[in-house]
Order: C-alpha cells, then structure tokens, then sequence
C-alpha cells in the first residue's frame, strides 16, 4: 500500500491462503487485504489480492488485484472501487497447477477472473475474465 501512495500502517488481511500453486514443493502465499466494508464510493478505500513467492532465493510479490481510491481526490474526480476475494485455489485446466479464482464486485456488477502461472519469467496471466452489471 505504502508503494501506491496509500498510507495504512496495519492494513486488514481478510484472505490469507499458503498453497503449493505449481505443485513443485514450495508455497506460495496467496493474499487479499481491504478495508473496503461494502462502500464502493468511499475515499480511502482499497482492495488487494497479492501472491507472494520464493523465486531464486528472493521473494516476490505478484500484484492480481489492485483497487486504491486515495484519499486527496480532487473535486472533478469519483471514489469508485472494486472489491476481490479469492473464490477457489484450484487445478481447473488439469495440468498439475493451480489456478486462481477471483470473484470482484462493484457498484451494480460482479465478476470473476481465473489467473494462471505460467513461468518464473511470465509470472501469474489472466486466462479468463466474465462479469456482468451497470
């Protein structure tokens, strides 16, 4: 949060998951943080979902979701976020790796987004997006 310029010294972990996604004998740490609290035009809201990971013997940090409405919004500028949680950690391809499911939701709409790791250089890819709303 503090890289984004959101100043939050304890933000909220609401989802924490440690699952071997690739089946290679390491975990991975699967993380969703908001402070969202069902209002969607609200300042000073965010929501995240971030797996972090040893690759190399460094840890790395894959951003899957990203929804920050800072708090200094200018007068002709509207609060409007998306809030994620993790719906599955689940191998859906049948390929020996996990995917993961997210569900997202906004004002009148929802959605869900399934990522895929694909490489230790391409890192987690969308492989599919749907939603519906206003």
């Amino acid at each position: 949060l503090a890289s984004r310029g959101f100043d939050d010294s304890s933000p909220e972990i609401v989802q924490l998951y440690r699952v071997d996604l690739e089946g290679d004998g390491a975990d991975e740490v699967v993380i969703v943080a908001d402070n969202h609290g069902g209002e969607f035009f609200q300042q000073g809201v965010y929501s995240l979902v971030l797996v972090r990971r040893v690759i190399d013997e460094d840890v790395q940090t894959a951003v899957l979701h990203e929804s920050i409405v800072p708090n200094d919004l200018g007068p002709d500028e509207f609060p409007f976020s998306v809030v994620a949680r993790v719906a599955a950690l689940a191998d859906l391809d049948d390929d020996g790796a996990m995917e993961i499911a997210l569900d997202s939701a906004y004002y009148e709409g929802a959605g869900t987004e399934v990522w895929d790791y694909v490489d230790d250089d391409l890192g987690f890819v969308s492989v599919l997006l749907t939603g519906c709303g206003a």
